[in-house]
């Protein structure tokens, strides 16, 4: 059950909204940059199962994984649901750490910002 703590006098000089439609449900993203020579389809799998063996994930709720070009490598957006919102941190890291860890292990490169030349630098 959520509990709501509304102050007396905002009942009376403001409307009042619930963001989630009093849903319990809170969505997690997190985000893999990775190097654009890759199988994506692949790193869609290991992501999808990185998250279904999280011990926060909300199974009966969907896990997806969002998948766009930049102009230096390809974002992964892996969004899912956990148990219970108060785990969000803990669950976002628990993704986060191995999804890395599996993707490293699969042989996935991460992408690296590309280096800028420092301009007050005399070449």
């Amino acid at each position: 059950a959520t509990t709501v703590s509304i102050p007396h006098l905002k009942m009376w000089t403001s409307a009042i909204y619930n963001g989630n439609d009093g849903s319990p449900l809170l969505m997690c993203v997190v985000n893999f940059f990775l190097q654009p020579d890759h199988d994506g389809r692949y790193v869609k799998q290991v992501l999808h199962d990185v998250a279904l063996t999280s011990v926060y994930v909300r199974i009966d709720e969907p896990v997806i994984i969002v998948a766009s070009e930049l102009p230096w490598g390809t974002k992964y957006q892996l969004k899912a649901y956990p148990i219970d919102a108060r785990d969000q941190f803990d669950f976002t890291t628990d993704l986060t750490l191995r999804g890395k860890e599996q993707l490293a292990q699969h042989g996935i490169a991460f992408a690296a910002a590309p280096a800028i030349a420092d301009a007050r630098v005399a070449l």
